[in-house]
């Protein structure tokens, strides 16, 4: 368009006469103004773009921009060009253009030769504009708003009713533009809104706790799925329930109750223990939250709870608190097994020197040896007893089964009218165990067994070599094994409890701990081994024990008896029990042996030292583990040591689970006894050391 001129519409026709009447053109635009006017309405951007084209037809303008003034820039909503009308037809800087003025000064402004006044407004060199008129438009407040901008190539001289109607159309316009950002802001909040219900819906639906959103009457409207699930019932089932209805009880309803109205609920949020009923009548413990719910200053609009099951939770808590408390029993039980081995041991000991000087013939060697048996099972009892309440390393060495089957049995039922039959393979394999812990297994099972059947019955117990191969469904390493078998006649093991019966703490008897069959099968596990369980209602229980055997799955036989060492041997014996130092040194001073003794770490050490440098060295040391105050047994080893290397050593100890009696060689000592023990077990012992 540039160098063009447009015939202007003047007052004059064509050929030269004056028009008919001036105002008609006046009375022209009022009408088209109000036909405006009817049809404003709609969106704003419909609206803006009307009243773009209505100035530019009854102004006779080339170019009309409706600019929104944002931040420094001006955002043009709505353009007409040359009968054409185009919206969001993108932005400007503001500084540096007559727009610029017009919000400055908030008033019309008219230039003419614009380009040349205001050369950094790239868009009026664009258009090829010559004259600009503008004009503000205000919000409610008096803030400019918008600029509505008039542009034409060549001179356009804007009259005093060209302004009142540009008046008239920046009003609305100023309307207009503070509508549409109240209509972008509401849909910037719905969009807000709604996306933070999608976030919320999502976390509502996703939580593994229950939540429900109940009304002022505690009526429920709405619950998550977790609380369907967790309680059994349909969102159907529950609208419009009270809440109460999923407590377990009445008291559990009050608490819900009062926890939700009491004053200060809205912001104390305390957590309660309330007692929860599903669907199908199962009760469960949830930690509850719950909240007022407050609508702006509307007051209450109801509540929310929060709850968890926390079921598991208390078991494992109850299973803490009883480990606690069985740790605390360990200590008191092995503080008592000590004392009560050290006495066993003068005891037994004791028996074993009155039984040398018996000769068969006498009457008191069979009260001796119903003495020593009943000493022995005394032993038995304590071993069981650390076991029970510690645990600890297996203390190793080659068993013979039947005899320690036989034993276990015979202790167990006795003064029952429960028997035991014993089918055992003539060349069993041996294996290496520790006899406490393994009698202890046995015992167990015995016992289970004769529980089963209360009124009589047989207990049956096998013993077969096997071996497991490789890819066994049984979690072992391949190799030989010897299968102990118990099996009872009784009433079984319900199904749905055979995964469990090996967990700490779990029974279905009225009377037990739960700890005898967990205990069972640390012990199998800790010896390489596997207990598994067969179980049949009405049919009885099998339990099946795997133990690695030994020395290459070799037959077991009965040892020869071991030459008893040469006499003269020169022995100290340590132990801070003056009974187990005296019944020790006279059944060794019965075989032959030289004998000192030692209470105290410090004083083997002194003894030790004075006769090795007076040239009498000693060929073994019995040394008790545990010497209360001063050294203790391990410390006066490495001390002995220092002063001779080649010492060879016996451990000794009531602490038959201490991890020194389980791996003694790895401690320097050569052997190791476990108390109390007879005298043919301490010779035997004894012996070994000293012929190695």
């Amino acid at each position: 368009m540039s160098g063009n001129t447009r015939e202007r519409h003047d007052t004059t026709n064509d050929k030269g006469a004056p028009s008919a009447d001036p105002n008609r053109s006046t009375i022209e635009r009022l009408k088209k103004i109000a036909e405006l006017s009817m049809t404003l309405s709609g969106e704003p951007v419909d609206i803006f773009r009307k009243i773009a084209a209505m100035i530019g037809e009854l102004l006779d303008v080339r170019i009309v921009c409706l600019s929104e003034i944002d931040d420094g820039k001006l955002n043009f909503l709505s353009v007409y060009r040359a009968g054409e009308v185009m919206t969001d037809a993108g932005s400007c800087v503001l500084a540096n253009t007559p727009c610029s003025t017009v919000q400055d000064t908030r008033d019309l402004r008219v230039y003419h030769d614009v380009v040349n006044k205001f050369p950094k407004a790239i868009f009026l060199k664009k258009h090829n504009a010559y004259s600009y008129c503008g004009f503000p438009s205000l919000d409610s407040e008096g803030n400019v708003v918008a600029v509505m901008c008039l542009l034409d190539d060549h001179y356009h001289p804007f009259t005093e009713e060209d302004k009142d109607l540009l008046r008239i159309f920046a009003q609305r316009i100023g309307v207009e533009v503070e509508r549409k950002n109240r209509l972008v802001q509401q849909r910037k909040a719905e969009l807000r809104m709604a996306r933070q219900q999608a976030e919320f819906d999502a976390i509502f639906n996703a939580i593994s706790d229950c939540v429900a959103f109940i009304d002022p009457d505690l009526r429920i409207l709405q619950v998550n799925p977790a609380l369907g699930r967790q309680c059994g019932y349909t969102m159907a089932e529950l609208a419009g329930r009270d809440i109460g209805g999923l407590c377990a009880d009445p008291d559990a309803s009050r608490l819900l109750r009062q926890s939700l109205r009491s004053p200060g609920a809205a912001t104390r949020h305390r957590v309660q223990k309330i007692r929860y009923r599903r669907k199908n009548g199962t009760i469960f413990a949830g930690e509850t939250l719950g909240s007022r719910v407050e609508e702006n200053d509307s007051g209450l609009s109801g509540y929310i709870v929060i709850f968890r099951d926390i079921t598991e939770r208390e078991r494992q808590e109850e299973i803490i608190r009883r480990l606690d408390r069985l740790d605390s029993l360990g200590i008191l039980a092995g503080g008592i097994a000590h004392d009560f081995n050290n006495l066993l041991t003068a005891i037994l000991g004791n028996i074993s020197l009155a039984s040398m000087h018996a000769t068969p013939e006498d009457p008191s060697a069979e009260y001796l040896q119903d003495a020593e048996k009943a000493a022995v099972r005394a032993r038995n009892l304590t071993n069981q007893l650390l076991t029970f309440s510690k645990g600890g390393k297996p203390i190793r060495k080659p068993l013979s089964l039947p005899p320690l089957l036989s034993e276990s049995a015979s202790f167990v039922l006795s003064g029952s009218t429960v028997r035991c039959r014993f089918d055992i393979q003539d060349d069993l394999y041996p294996i290496e165990a520790d006899p406490g812990q393994l009698s202890q297994v046995i015992n167990n099972l015995l016992i289970n067994a004769m529980q089963a059947m209360p009124g009589s019955g047989t207990i049956e117990v096998r013993c077969r070599n096997i071996s497991i191969r490789p890819h066994s469904a049984l979690p072992l390493t391949p190799g030989p094994y010897v299968l102990i078998t118990v099996r009872d006649h009784g009433t079984g093991i319900p199904e749905k409890y055979l995964d469990r019966i090996f967990d700490p703490y779990f029974t279905t008897k009225q009377k037990g701990s739960g700890l005898g069959l967990a205990t069972s099968s640390s012990i199998v596990s800790r010896h390489g081994g596997y207990i598994g369980v067969e179980s049949k209602r009405g049919m009885g229980t099998s339990f099946h024990i795997y133990l690695p055997a030994g020395r290459a799955g070799e037959p077991q036989h009965r040892d020869s008896a071991k030459p008893a060492p040469a006499a003269h041997h020169r022995i100290l014996i340590v132990d801070d029990d003056e009974s187990v130092r005296k019944v020790a040194a006279g059944i060794l001073r019965e075989q032959g042996f030289h004998v000192e003794i030692a209470a105290s770490g410090a004083e083997a050490v002194e003894i030790y030292s004075n006769c090795r440098d007076q040239g009498r060295r000693f060929d073994l040391v019995i040394m008790d583990l545990t010497i209360p105050g001063g050294m203790g047994g391990l410390e006066t080893m490495a001390k002995l040591k220092e002063i001779d290397p080649e010492i060879r050593a016996i451990v000794s100890s009531g602490y038959s689970n201490d991890p020194i009696m389980a791996d003694h060689a790895a401690h320097g000592f050569a052997g190791v006894i476990a108390k109390p023990y007879r005298q043919h077990e301490l010779m035997e012992v004894i012996s070994t050391v000293l012929a190695s």
